[in-house]
């Protein structure tokens, strides 16, 4: 997609659970290594976003575009 400013990007490669092979054990054991891991990428986001402070947050939601204030 099109973004518009200077935005950042990431990209968490994560194997297609759905291609597991295996018995059911097996293959709950990749869905589980890949929530697990999406669990902590989106944790870390998360912990980055939280360190931003109100102005920084601000000028996020005007580069997005977003209607309104960031409370």
């Amino acid at each position: 997609p099109l973004w518009p400013g200077h935005p950042m990007s990431a990209h968490w490669g994560v194997p297609d659970p759905a291609l597991a092979e295996g018995t059911d054990a097996e293959v709950a054991e990749v869905f589980q290594a890949v929530f697990e891991s999406l669990r902590a990428h989106i944790e870390e986001f998360i912990s980055i976003v939280d360190k931003l402070d109100q102005p920084d947050l601000a000028q996020i939601a005007r580069n997005m575009g977003s209607p309104g204030s960031v409370n």
